[in-house]
């Protein structure tokens, strides 16, 4: 009877040391088992587990490259929508605390919020402008003046090889012959 129960305590003990802990744990292994089913919506993007995860593996890796550690405090300042759980997730996934930041509440309030909070970084939804001179990207090595292409070009670039050569060509048969890096 002893060696049933040791038999019955191991394998609670592999199930429960195997099993995801936290949010971004859950999610990679919704990822793995149901990857096309729908995550998050709003309306105008839908994520799939898959690209979910995929999003904050990204996030998580750029958080680390901009030297963010586990324990750093990190704001998050933008409206409800799908990208926004995709980055709170990513920096969770590498230990920083989240600071949920309200849009909705006065200057003097959020300034409190953020003092309070003991925030390192703050990351702010913004909305790209048009530009008047055009801007080769890294990501397609295409001219680009609308405002509205920057978010899917930064979103690509946090997941492509930058492609330099390409861009440096580009810009040199627009006539550039000057660069400053």
């Amino acid at each position: 009877v002893t060696r049933d129960w040791v038999r019955a305590l191991e394998k609670i003990k592999a199930l429960l040391t195997n099993r995801p802990v936290g949010l971004p744990a859950i999610v990679s292994e919704a990822a793995k088992i149901s990857g096309e089913a729908l995550a998050i919506f709003d309306e105008g993007e839908a994520l799939t587990y898959a690209r979910l995860c995929r999003r904050m593996n990204q996030y998580s890796r750029w958080a680390l490259a901009e030297g963010l550690r586990d324990g750093d405090v990190v704001g998050l300042l933008m409206p409800n929508r799908p990208e926004y759980l995709a980055i709170w997730l990513g920096l969770t996934q590498i230990g920083c605390v989240v600071a949920l930041l309200n849009t909705n509440v006065s200057e003097r309030s959020l300034v409190h919020s953020i003092k309070t909070a003991n925030i390192r970084t703050a990351i702010a939804d913004a909305s790209p402008r048009d530009t008047e001179v055009p801007v080769v990207s890294n990501v397609d090595a295409l001219a680009h003046d609308r405002g509205d292409e920057w978010s899917s070009l930064l979103s690509a670039q946090l997941s492509s090889p930058v492609r330099w050569k390409h861009c440096l060509l580009s810009l040199s048969e627009a006539g550039v012959t000057g660069y400053v890096e």
